[in-house]
């Protein structure tokens, strides 16, 4: 039997990483209580459902007496060596007092050490006199991560039942269409919030996506309108500029009647949600360089979705995510002002789902005042300025 010996940290990924790359019959997790009762759970069913691992044991050291944990990690390794079995040690993420005790019992036993380097994607093992390298004696595996693993290893689950269809749309059609109307909501970047308002208000299509509406409404709403987009002028430049690029056509338009036909239900949604043209943008970016991405999903924060709406469900939605090299990174897009409101709820989400190694990016399509921008920069966000 190959045992694995390693300290339960604070950071789930430090836990498993040893786990998705080798195939271990038994891990043995040197642990502090308060840590076996926050991670040990969702430790113990992630290792079981996608490593293969047959036997978890945590063992519960002194937080501060160096030769009280000494003594009991010693009688733990004399255990699994008296039934012949085959050890190592992990050292990634552990804390100071069990390294030291790691580095100790390693001498003594010969025993190799190795540890994950993660924001680097590096690897590197010690051979503390022994002949043996984890890499040559322990059968390979590779447990692919993916965002939904990654959640559930952090006690959480991904709700799908609350994902936008206009998110779930993947071809390479729509994807020319988001690159499309990109390029128009670029050019029109002060107006495009309340372009989308407008048309989600005034133009409401039929079930062959024709909206029409009366001019003298049309110069109502305008009129009336407390946003930048006042003019009569601009909404046909824009109305203009989409037609242009295939987005929608123009029926009719004269003193009497607008009449537009978009170009099917994914466009329409697109063009009523001022945000979601910018949130598609940044998905096909990052989806580029990422081993996985996903736009738009839900992350309930206990792992378990109560039937129908209810308030017993806490979660939040994230716009994108992508997963590179095992590190998560979670992305707020802002197509209107930012507050510090949303800076916080990028930090408590990431901090809840993403851990220690995760970043933090908010993308902007509007400037930023300068107490937020400095306030982003503090709580180590990232800024991308997407016009």
């Amino acid at each position: 039997m190959t045992v694995n010996f390693e300290f339960l940290g604070e950071e789930p990924l430090d836990n498993v990483v040893t786990c998705l790359d080798y195939r271990f019959d038994k891990v043995v997790f040197f642990c502090y209580e308060e840590q076996k009762a926050k991670q040990g759970a969702n430790i113990f069913k992630f290792l079981k459902k996608y490593c293969n691992v047959q036997e978890i044991h945590f063992c519960i050291v002194s937080q501060g007496n160096l030769d009280d944990v000494i003594r009991v990690m010693r009688q733990e390794i004399e255990r699994e060596l008296e039934e012949g079995n085959d050890i190592y040690f992990d050292i990634t993420g552990g804390e100071s007092l069990v390294l030291v005790a790691f580095g100790a019992l390693s001498r003594d036993y010969d025993t190799p050490m190795h540890v994950y380097d993660i924001p680097r994607n590096e690897y590197q093992e010690f051979a503390c006199g022994s002949t043996r390298k984890l890499s040559d004696c322990v059968e390979k595996q590779s447990v692919k991560l993916d965002i939904e693993k990654c959640v559930e290893m952090r006690g959480g689950v991904v709700n799908y039942q609350l994902h936008k269809e206009v998110k779930r749309i993947k071809t390479p059609e729509f994807n020319h269409d988001v690159s499309e109307i990109w390029h128009v909501a670029k050019r029109f970047v002060a107006f495009w919030n309340p372009f989308s308002d407008f048309m989600r208000k005034n133009l409401v299509p039929n079930k062959d996506w024709i909206a029409t509406q009366k001019t003298e409404v049309i110069e109502k709403a305008l009129a009336s309108s407390k946003e930048r987009l006042r003019s009569r002028d601009k909404l046909n430049q824009i109305l203009d500029a989409l037609e242009e690029a295939r987005i929608l056509s123009i029926l009719r338009r004269d003193d009497t009647e607008y009449q537009i036909k978009f170009k099917n239900q994914a466009v329409k949604e697109c063009l009523w949600e001022g945000g979601s043209v910018l949130e598609l943008h940044t998905y096909q970016m990052f989806r580029c360089s990422g081993d996985d991405c996903e736009i738009g999903l839900h992350l309930d924060w206990d792992g378990i979705i109560h039937p129908g709406t209810t308030s017993e469900d806490v979660d939040n939605e994230i716009d994108v995510i992508q997963l590179k090299n095992r590190v998560l990174t979670f992305i707020s897009c802002k197509s209107g002002g930012v507050n510090k409101k949303d800076l916080y709820e990028l930090e408590t989400v990431t901090r809840k789902f993403g851990g220690k190694y995760a970043r933090m990016v908010l993308v902007t399509m509007q400037p930023m005042a300068v107490v937020d921008r400095l306030r982003a920069q503090e709580m180590g966000i990232e800024i991308l300025d997407a016009s």
